[in-house]
């Protein structure tokens, strides 16, 4: 039987209009059965423009990387940092909208396993576990607004080289 090593995964927790998820997602990363070698926050814009979150250090310091970005930045700009900053082989990028259970990087390690790709719990046809793998990214045939709306939703988990 072939020798599977522990992946090195990086959990990306975005911040940007439910700032109550914070905690639960951060806990949950914390917990995976398969453990994820970092966490990142990215906090991109509120949708008022203000920001007004205030994070306590021990709150920070449960955080490897924290990126808080003074505007509406968008994907794309979310996509360059994480290219440039995680350290993981595989990317789990979570809206802040998603909850998760502590099993979730193993069921999205598993399904890598059996075919690569990028697996969202957003678009096209889901299987049985909730993922869709995307075929075609990064080449989705959507408008900037399309996009920013697609990537933003809910979870995605890839390889690094695929981000």
């Amino acid at each position: 039987m072939a020798e599977i090593s522990i992946p090195k995964i990086t959990a990306v927790l975005t911040l940007r209009d439910k700032p109550e998820n914070l905690i639960p997602q951060l806990e949950a990363m914390e917990n995976q059965t398969l453990p994820v070698s970092e966490i990142i926050l990215y906090q991109d814009r509120l949708d008022n423009g203000v920001y007004t979150i205030k994070l306590s250090d021990e709150i920070k310091d449960r955080f490897h990387q924290i990126f808080i970005s003074d505007k509406a930045s968008g994907a794309g700009q979310e996509l360059e940092f994480i290219r440039e900053n995680a350290q993981g082989d595989y990317v789990c990028i979570l809206d802040d909208r998603a909850m998760v259970g502590n099993r979730w990087m193993e069921m999205c390690f598993f399904h890598m396993l059996l075919k690569e790709g990028v697996y969202s719990t957003y678009n096209g046809e889901t299987s049985e576990s909730g993922l869709a793998l995307i075929n075609d990214w990064p080449t989705l045939n959507l408008d900037e607004k399309e996009r920013d709306e697609v990537i933003l939703k809910n979870t995605w988990f890839m390889k690094k080289s695929s981000v």
